[in-house]
Formats: C-alpha cells, sequence, structure tokens
C-alpha cells in the first residue's frame, strides 16, 4: 500500500509485471541503490550523501538509511531502487522523496491489485512507485520518472538478528559496503564524477542487559562513548575517519557480562499503551561426566544383515564419544559379557579397543534374553555420575518398557534406557 501526500492510492507485490516493465525485471542486475536502464544496461544514479542510525537492543538492530541521489541524465529516466537482503534482515520501512515533495511511504499488505496503475502513472507524467520483492534476496521498488537535475531521498529502515560468537562471547553488527559503495557496484563504472559519495554519516547506539565491557571495530577507527546518562549498559559509536563511501563492511564486535546467561528486554509503547517483550534463550551449558553403556544384541537372529548394521550404529556411536565421558560395551544372547569389568574412561587405547570390538562382532550368543544383561547394565552401572543405556537389537524394543516399568526401584533420574531397533 502506497500513499503519497496528495494522492491515496494501493500497489502491491505482483509475481508478472506489465509489458512495460518485463525488460527491467529479467534483466540481470548486479548493481543497488537507486538505478535506471539505458541500452540494456543498469545504470547508477550519483549516490550524493548517506547518513546511517543504528540502534542495537542485545541481539537486535534497527538499521535507518538514508541515501540522498541526484540525477544526472539529460533526458527524463524512469528509476528503481534496489537492496539486498538475506535470511537475517526484514525491511520495516521505506519512504522515496524527489526534490523534498511527493512523499510517499511503502507499507506491505496481502492484495490481488493489478499493476497497470502504475504504469498508467508514469506515462502520465506522474511520479509512481511500485514495491515488490524481485526474490528473497533483493528489495525492489520502482519509481517511475524522474527529470534532470532532481534530487531523490530514499529512507530504508530494516531490522536485523546479530550474529553471536559462543566461544568469544562476542556479538558482531555489520553493516555491508553496498549501503555506500563508491560506485553502482564493484564492477560498473562510472557514469558521473559525482557519483562518489560527499559524505557519509554513521551513528550507532547500542544498549545491553549487562555491562559493556569491550567494543572495537577490525574495519574501521570508531570513536565510542561509553556509559550514556551514567549508564554503563549503554554506548554510542561514531567514525573517527573521514571517509565518503564503504570500500568495505563496516564491522562492529563488543562484548558484556552474562552473555552466556538468558535474559530479557521489555520495551513500553505510549502511542498504544502496551509493553513488548523480547527474551534471549541461550541453550549452552555444561556437560557434566557421564557414562554410556552399549548393550549390544549379538543373538542368532541378528545373524548378517542386522549384525552387520548394529556394529555399524556402534562404530558410529563410539567415535562421537565426548572425551570426558565413561563408557563400555555389553555383548548378550542367551549369555552376556562386557568388554570392561566396569565402565572405563574415555582414552585413545579404550577406543581402540572398542572399535575392534565393533569391526569384529558376529551373531554367536545363542538366543535372545534381554532382561538378564539390562539388570546387570543396571546394577553394575556408576552411582557418582548420570548413566545412559543404550539397547541395540532386532527384538522387541517395547521391552524396554515392559523392564522399566517391572523395575522403578531400579531406576532414578540418573539413568537413561534407550532402543535402537536394527
Amino acid at each position: 500500500v502506497l500513499q503519497s501526500e496528495q494522492n491515496s492510492y494501493k500497489l502491491d507485490f505482483f509475481p508478472i509485471p506489465s509489458k512495460e516493465l518485463k525488460s527491467l525485471i529479467i534483466f540481470k542486475m548486479q548493481i543497488h541503490g537507486l538505478c535506471f536502464m539505458l541500452e540494456q544496461k543498469v545504470n547508477p544514479i550519483p549516490l550524493q550523501n548517506v547518513v546511517i542510525e543504528a540502534n542495537i537492543v542485545d541481539m537486535i538492530a534497527e538499521v535507518a538509511i538514508i541515501q540522498t541521489y541526484k540525477v544526472a541524465e539529460k533526458n527524463t529516466i524512469e528509476a528503481f531502487y534496489k537492496f539486498p537482503i538475506n535470511e537475517a534482515i526484514t525491511v520495516c520501512g521505506f519512504e522515496a522523496e524527489i526534490d523534498g515533495r511527493s512523499k510517499v511511504k511503502g507499507f506491505v499488505r496481502k492484495e490481488n491489485k493489478d499493476v497497470d496503475q502504475y504504469t498508467e502513472e508514469v506515462w502520465q507524467g506522474h511520479g509512481a512507485y511500485l514495491i515488490e520483492s524481485e526474490s528473497n534476496e533483493v528489495f525492489q521498488c520502482f519509481v517511475g520518472h524522474i527529470s534532470v537535475g532532481q534530487t531523490v531521498v530514499i529512507r530504508i529502515t530494516y531490522v536485523a538478528e546479530l550474529k553471536h560468537d559462543s566461544e568469544s562471547e562476542k556479538i558482531r553488527f555489520v553493516l555491508p559496503n553496498f549501503i555506500a559503495m563508491r560506485y553502482g557496484s564493484n564492477d560498473e563504472k562510472i557514469i558521473n564524477a559525482d557519483a562518489v559519495v560527499n559524505n557519509l554519516d554513521l551513528k550507532i547506539t547500542c544498549q545491553m542487559a549487562s555491562i559493556i565491557q569491550r567494543i572495537e571495530s577490525p574495519s574501521h577507527k570508531i570513536s565510542t562513548e561509553m556509559s550514556i546518562d551514567g549508564n554503563p549498559k549503554i554506548f554510542k559509536i561514531t567514525l573517527d575517519e573521514q571517509i565518503t563511501y564503504l570500500e568495505k563492511d563496516f564491522i562492529l564486535v563488543f562484548k558484556s557480562e552474562d552473555l552466556d546467561q538468558s535474559r530479557a528486554f521489555v520495551e513500553y509503547n505510549p502511542e498504544t499503551e502496551t509493553n513488548c517483550v523480547m527474551l534471549t534463550l541461550v541453550p549452552k551449558s555444561t556437560l557434566n561426566t557421564t557414562e554410556l553403556i552399549f548393550v549390544i544384541d549379538r543373538s542368532g537372529s541378528m545373524s548378517d544383515g542386522p549384525m552387520k548394521r548394529a556394529a555399524q550404529a556402534l562404530e558410529l556411536l563410539l567415535r562421537s564419544l565426548p572425551e570426558d565421558c565413561y563408557f563400555n560395551i555389553i555383548s548378550f544372547g542367551s549369555r552376556y559379557d562386557s568388554l570392561f569389568p566396569k565402565s572405563q574412561l574415555y582414552s585413545e587405547t579404550n577406543l581402540s579397543k572398542a572399535l575392534n570390538l565393533a569391526q569384529t562382532m558376529t551373531s554367536n550368543y545363542g538366543g535372545t534374553e534381554i532382561f538378564r544383561v539390562l539388570n546387570w547394565a543396571v546394577e553394575n552401572s556408576r552411582n557418582d555420575m548420570p548413566t545412559s543405556v543404550f539397547l541395540i537389537t532386532d527384538d522387541e524394543v517395547r521391552k524396554i518398557d515392559q523392564y522399566t516399568s517391572e523395575n522403578e526401584e531400579k531406576m532414578n533420574d540418573d539413568l537413561r534406557l534407550f532402543a535402537l531397533g536394527i
């Protein structure tokens, strides 16, 4: 839905544009920002000024970009605006302004309206705006007719989810360089000398749930203002160098206390008199030492295919063991025996013994008696750490449920049984 100061009209997303616009859509465009077609080639409109204001709250950033363009072409052109996006970016606001008037705001809404109204506005010489999604990677707006010397101001706002490095406990914020590139793209020649950005202004405000410990930019020189209004959880960033365009992505890395903890932010909206809550859950936890017991069915019914698959499954599990665990392997049929008298701490030597057993297993243990071996595994498990027992068999795995129901006194929160049917 698009609204102007003089008119109100609805134009929206369409899978196939009219014939007049098809050539613009199907041509593969590599430049971004405000552009136009000339002799079947996409050309950038000179970018004069860029203002970027980012507001970061924990793991979410709202980025507002104001780009000023000036048309240098002698003839009237039909311009369009392109803005790349990815799965972490959502465009939530768009405005276009020509010579300080004809201000247009775009809102996304599902409506099946034809593109004819846009085409009619263009042919009548009026500025018209058609917003559509060219693909999942590009936000696109057709601006319509623009004359020589006119200034176009684009205001686009997006929200992005930031990346968290769990190892260094740092958060990374990135501004892509296409926001203020020297030319329309890295591989396009400049159309006019004025295409160089005359000014680039960058301001970032960040608020975290805990005290901010460190801020740095590996890409640019920055100036940092800490503890805004005496609050050590808020800081502001500006560029500490005078640049006219972004030769590379702007990267900001920061760290605060308790990033490994779950946290929440509450924001009040005075217009609707409602609260909005953002909850960040951190699934990171310290893993305790555990015991893993593998109970392998080697009865006669496991011959050929089942035995081979069971051995392969066991080998896969063994190669995935955490280094601080205790483990054991019990083979069973009408009899049973174990690799170790008691579960042993993981080591290269013990792992080698276990892998050798898995690779030489045969189904020569007679009949299938599950309950006896499970009793032995439970009774001989360690009581100083959690234990998980994995039963690999071709027999009816529902016998596990029968066993646990009949032996409730042996079961506790630190003992778990799993059945893998082969």
